[in-house]
């Protein structure tokens, strides 16, 4: 079951893997849907490879090594495809989602993500974290950098 949507663009007459959806550190701009090249995005380099049993692959250069990102087919998925997956991501007791807070949002220069009590504030510069000291803070924070209203 597919639980993540991926885009096909088609500019310039070229195919582009848009992909506004995933977490972690992750491509900021769409990336050529070619083999094989190695695509630089800032400090991160990406590049897609084929796969005989997960279709395509984008991978990530780490530490100097190739690894599998996310997988994905040029499959036609319709809206009804997502539903289970999607169900299951917000029920399932033992899945990352269903154990903490998890938010994110690009900024123009990287994003802001919440992963359980931390607040991380990527950018061109690095990383900046803290944890808010109180509620009210946390609160506030969600407000401010996500425009989310807690009652």
């Amino acid at each position: 079951m597919r639980r993540h949507r991926v885009l096909k663009v088609m500019a310039d007459g070229m195919p582009w893997l848009c992909d506004v959806g995933v977490g972690g550190p992750c491509p900021l701009r769409p990336l050529c849907l070619q083999e094989g090249i190695e695509q630089h995005q800032g400090d991160e380099s990406y590049r897609l490879a084929k796969d005989p049993f997960l279709g395509g692959v984008v991978e990530e250069l780490r530490k100097g090594d190739w690894s599998h990102y996310y997988s994905f087919t040029e499959e036609v998925q319709l809206p009804l495809d997502y539903v289970m997956p999607s169900y299951w991501c917000e029920h399932a007791p033992d899945y990352i989602f269903t154990q903490s807070i998890m938010v994110s949002v690009r900024t123009p220069d990287g994003r802001i993500t919440v992963s359980g009590d931390e607040i991380r504030m990527f950018s061109r510069n690095g990383v900046k974290a803290f944890t808010p000291s109180s509620e009210a803070e946390r609160v506030a924070a969600l407000q401010e950098w996500f425009g989310i209203v807690l009652d």
